[in-house]
């Protein structure tokens, strides 16, 4: 295979992923030239519309018309509660069991807004979205 292939990675990812896939597939493909774009998932969505990125990487949930999406990890999504939760004394937490909790999480352009957004979905209480969230860089 040769040519050239543009990724766009979301910032978060990209330091960890970047590792682990650049020199097998330099290895695999030594004629393949590879870009690298590190943007924001807005503007990866944009550009992968257009045809300026060929793959990107990000984080789902989202919604991405007219792309097909393909998983290539998932990771484990944890809660810490303090001692007096009643969550504490549990070793394992069922996203049933979250149904009804209040949280807080880094939201603007960072996988806890995916994760945020993918609690949204499972964690209301009679329609009522119960989220507590605050902006990076608020300290």
């Amino acid at each position: 295979m040769s040519g050239t292939v543009n990724i766009g990675l979301i910032p978060t990812i990209a330091p960890y992923l970047l590792p682990l896939i650049v020199q097998p597939v330099n290895r695999t493909y030594p004629q393949l030239e590879i870009i690298l774009h590190e943007v924001q998932t807005e503007v990866m969505l944009k550009k992968l519309g257009e045809g300026t990125l060929d793959v990107g990487i990000l984080a789902v949930p989202l919604e991405m018309r007219g792309l097909e999406q393909i998983i290539l990890y998932t990771e484990p999504f944890y809660v810490a509660v303090n001692n007096q939760h009643h969550f504490a004394k549990k070793s394992k937490i069922m996203k049933e069991d979250l149904r009804g909790e209040t949280f807080s999480a880094a939201w603007r352009r960072s996988l806890f807004e995916r994760a945020g957004t993918g609690c949204l979905l499972i964690c209301h209480d009679q329609g009522k979205k119960r989220f507590s969230g605050y902006k990076p860089g608020n300290h």
